[in-house]
């Protein structure tokens, strides 16, 4: 059933809602109708880290911790799954709350004038992409969670700013992630 995280303004902030395409318009109206007559259901607006923390106790969220490196997958506040990471060095990971744009199993890699074929030892995305609503802050390039061809680099910052697992958990994680999920990188 396709189903949907809606965002509407209330009372001054954010609050989230559950609809799906049977359940949509009367209930969302009114939920929201005291503060906005806007409702997104596509992507939701950026959201800031004190929004990400005002999460439904239930709502799928992914958290990027930079200095212990480490991925949790989050059902509100609680650790689903932890994966050990590999951010970017120095500042190029991007701090703040994002959400998933993009979902892609076996992603070809094409940047920096190198190209490598989907599943190839040699892709550096590995077997998965996450993106994210979130840029590089230097060159533009696309952010996103990825798989690697480099694992035993795991657990320290040597990416470029994108956020790397191991392939079998960056597949691991596509299964747990829904669209428009959550994604919060912090200090």
């Amino acid at each position: 059933m396709l189903s949907y995280w809606l965002m509407g303004l209330v009372d001054g902030g954010w609050s989230w809602a559950f609809a799906s395409r049977h359940w949509l318009a009367d209930d969302v109206r009114h939920r929201f109708a005291s503060s906005t007559d806007r409702v997104a259901a596509a992507a939701p607006p950026a959201m800031s880290i004190a929004d990400w923390a005002r999460l439904p106790a239930l709502m799928r969220n992914v958290e990027v911790d930079i200095p212990r490196q480490r991925l949790y997958l989050n059902e509100g506040k609680a650790h689903r799954l932890a994966f050990v990471v590999s951010t970017g060095i120095n500042i190029s990971t991007p701090r703040g709350a994002f959400h998933v744009i993009e979902k892609l199993q076996d992603p070809p890699y094409g940047l920096r004038g190198i190209y490598a074929a989907p599943g190839s030892q040699d892709n550096p995305l590995g077997a998965a992409w996450i993106g994210l609503n979130a840029r590089h802050w230097r060159t533009g390039t696309p952010i996103g969670i990825h798989g690697t061809n480099e694992p035993e680099r795991l657990g320290t910052p040597v990416s470029h700013g994108c956020v790397r697992l191991k392939n079998d958990d960056v597949l691991q994680l596509l299964q747990h992630v829904p669209d428009n999920c959550p994604v919060v990188i912090h200090d």
